[in-house]
Formats: structure tokens, sequence, C-alpha cells
């Protein structure tokens, strides 16, 4: 077959060779001693020199195909064996692959734990250092103790506030209380009096606020000075002296008196201050509402 593909000789031996390694050449030797044999049984020569050559020639080509023959079988068991310890060997490392492979996977699941067991301790690092900017809790508790107590304290302060300012209203109606009754009664008088006396023209804030300052006078001069006439002299010079004083008075009474009038005209709250600023928020009313309401309640 080989030498159906041109082939050389030296090829074919170089290929031998290499399949068949030193004992390539048995098949020659079992020829020569096939050929041998024959040759020495059906070739009888009477001359001994040549059939002993013959015999050692055969023995030396049986010995060497015996040597030839032990090597191989020894060469086989050697290959055999070399095969079981390839075939442990391989099996060995097939299971060092497997436990390799094996711790491989058991060290990829340890790297995940750690990165997440790093994340978390970065995380809470993260979360311990905004704690710790934040007061301990006895601080905290310290200042919640402090704000309830200002809470109790300005709700004291509050409840303290309503109960005088409440008191606070209730004075001032009795104070006030007098000068709307008289008010009224001036009012009254004046109605009484002089029903027809007031021009067309005029309105009833002004009716008021003139009747009122009219009465004023003779209220004054009802007193009557009880002085002895020595002290007659001083008393006019003192009376000359607070002659523009009084002016001014009755001229700021005027005003107020009028402004008070058309309160009571048009029945609206009256600040008691004359730059109209009110009391805690609230204006003061008729006092003589404010008790009444009180009594009746």
């Amino acid at each position: 077959s080989q030498r159906q593909h041109d082939l050389s000789e030296d090829d074919i031996i170089r290929s031998r060779l290499l399949y068949e390694g030193d004992q390539g050449i048995d098949d020659r030797r079992i020829l020569t001693l096939m050929k041998t044999f024959n040759k020495f049984i059906y070739d009888l020569s009477s001359n001994s020199d040549e059939h002993n050559s013959t015999i050692e020639k055969l023995l030396s080509l049986l010995y060497s195909i015996e040597h030839s023959q032990h090597l191989l079988k020894s060469t086989y068991q050697m290959d055999e064996l070399e095969q079981l310890c390839y075939a442990s060997k391989t099996q060995r490392l097939n299971e060092q692959v497997k436990q390799l492979r094996h711790e491989l996977d058991q060290s990829e699941l340890r790297l995940i734990e750690a990165k997440q067991k790093r994340s978390h301790l970065l995380e809470y690092d993260a979360r311990a250092a905004t704690i710790n900017k934040l007061g301990t809790r006895r601080e905290l508790r310290a200042q919640q103790a402090a704000t309830l107590e200002r809470k109790h304290y300005f709700e004291h302060l509050q409840q303290t506030f309503e109960a005088t300012y409440q008191q606070r209203l209730k004075q001032i109606a009795v104070y006030m209380r007098p000068i709307f009754e008289l008010d009224e009664i001036l009012r009254q008088d004046a109605n009484e009096d002089s029903p027809g006396d007031t021009g067309p023209n005029e309105s009833p804030v002004e009716q008021q606020s003139s009747s009122l300052i009219s009465t004023l006078p003779t209220i004054k001069h009802e007193r009557q000075r009880t002085n002895s006439d020595s002290s007659t002299a001083s008393i006019e010079a003192d009376d000359t002296n607070s002659t523009t004083t009084r002016s001014k008075r009755q001229h700021k009474n005027h005003l107020g008196l009028i402004s008070l009038s058309a309160s009571l005209a048009n029945n609206q709250p009256q600040a008691l201050f004359s730059n109209e600023t009110e009391l805690f928020g609230t204006q003061l009313i008729n006092p003589l509402l404010l008790l009444s309401s009180s009594n009746i309640s």
C-alpha cells in the first residue's frame, strides 16, 4: 500500500522504524531462521564444520528471537503499568480539578459575601458618622425636658395673661361705667330740655356734643366757694393763671366728647387710646353691655 503511493524505500524503512522501533527486524530474523532450518534439514552435507556452523547460527537466531520476545513482553507489561499509572494520575487530576472548581465557586461566593459586608460596613460607618453628629440620648432628653418646661411655662403665662386681661377689662368697664352713665343722663337731659332748639342742619352728634359742653360749665358753677374774704384775691389770681390751661382742657374734653358721642350715636366700639390702638388685639366696647352680659352669665 505504501509503494502504491510512490514512496521510496528510505521512507518505508523510516516509517517502519518509527512504528516498530528496534524490534522491526524480528520478521527478518524469523524468516532467516526458517530458511536456515529448511536448508539444514533438506541439505545434509558430509562436512561437519559447515554442519556445526549452521547449528550455531540456528541457535544464535533462536536466542536473539527469544531475547526480543522477552523484551517485547516486558515492554508490553511496562506499557500496561504506565497506562494504569496514567489512568490513576488522570483520575486523581480530575478529582483535583473538581475540588479546585468547587473551591473556586466557594471563593467566589465568599468574595461576593465579603463585598456585601464591606458595603454594609461602609454604610454603617456613614450612618454612625451621621449619628455622632447628633446629640446623645441624655442630651436629647435634657433638651426635651427643657422644651417641655418652657412649654408649661408659656402655657401658664398665657393662662395668667388671659386671666389678667379679663380682669383688666372688667376693671376698665367698671371705671368707664360712670362716664357712660353720665353721658346717657346728659343726653336724656339735653333731649328733655331743648327738644326744638337745634337747627335743622345740625347732626345728632353735634347736638350731643354741644349739650355736653353746655352742661359742663353749669356743673362747675354749682360748686360754691366757702373760702374767706382774705383768700379771695389769691383764688382769683390762681383762676386767672389757670385760664389758659382750663381752655386747653376744655378744648381737649370737647374733642373727646365729640368722638365719644359719635361712637355712641353710631353704636361702634371705641378704643381707649387717642391713637386708636387696640388693647391686645381687641377693641373695648360699652362697659355697660359688658357688665350686663357678665351679670346675666
